[in-house]
């Protein structure tokens, strides 16, 4: 088991098991929800309920609010920003990490990896380059674009791994944006032609370019 480091969050650190990541766009979260974790972190530091729980309570209310958010920031949902955080995900698998899924909502986004270096680096690493990218495109450039604290937990079987991935390739579906997971074209559901479930990412050859663009982690 990996070790565990705090920010806001209770985060496990990296070892050789794959890592459930959770990351969302800066301002994303409404003053109530922000409220309402305010009051789980505070019972994390009165009681002795252990870090994983407060996490888990945590990334439900925070869950809740970015499915079905309706207004603050929703610049995921431009399919031109969107594939810019794809691109910068799939640039990394085999690089930096093994990679087993992942799906772009409007506020926020989903990830299942296996790192082969420090995760804060990884995390650091892809919010940097893509929010200088999407900010240039906006013309807002040196604004925050992501939240800097990300939620992560780790599998700890085959079964609960399997739980993560679902949960990562359903999410449109049960926020009601699509009818199936492979509908979702942010999704490493609607590759699963190429991307057998379960297996790590390898990036597609063409006879053009060899392989997809090697976009810099940082």
């Amino acid at each position: 088991m990996g070790r565990f480091y705090q920010r806001h969050l209770p985060h496990g650190a990296p070892d050789d098991s794959p890592i459930f990541i959770t990351w969302n766009l800066k301002g994303a979260l409404p003053q109530l929800a922000l409220d309402r974790i305010h009051h789980l972190r505070e019972q994390f530091n009165k009681t002795k309920i252990r870090p994983s729980e407060i996490a888990k309570r945590i990334f439900r209310i925070s869950e809740e609010f970015l499915d079905r958010a309706q207004s603050g920031p929703l610049y995921l949902k431009d399919p031109e920003i969107a594939l810019i955080v794809v691109d910068n995900l799939i640039a990394g698998a085999g690089k930096y990490y093994d990679f087993f899924a992942f799906v772009i909502m409007a506020n926020h986004v989903h990830v299942l990896l296996r790192p082969y270096i420090e995760l804060e680096k990884i995390t650091g690493g892809i919010k940097k380059s893509t929010a200088r990218r999407i900010n240039s495109k906006l013309n807002r450039v040196g604004q925050s674009f992501w939240q800097d604290e990300s939620f992560d937990h780790r599998p700890r079987c085959e079964t609960s791994f399997r739980r993560f991935l679902k949960y990562i390739e359903e999410n449109p579906v049960n926020a009601g944006l699509c009818r199936r997971p492979e509908d979702w074209p942010w999704s490493s559901a609607s590759m699963r032609a190429d991307w057998p479930v379960g297996q790590a990412y390898h990036p597609i050859k063409t006879p053009e370019s060899g392989r997809r663009p090697d976009l810099p982690l940082e």
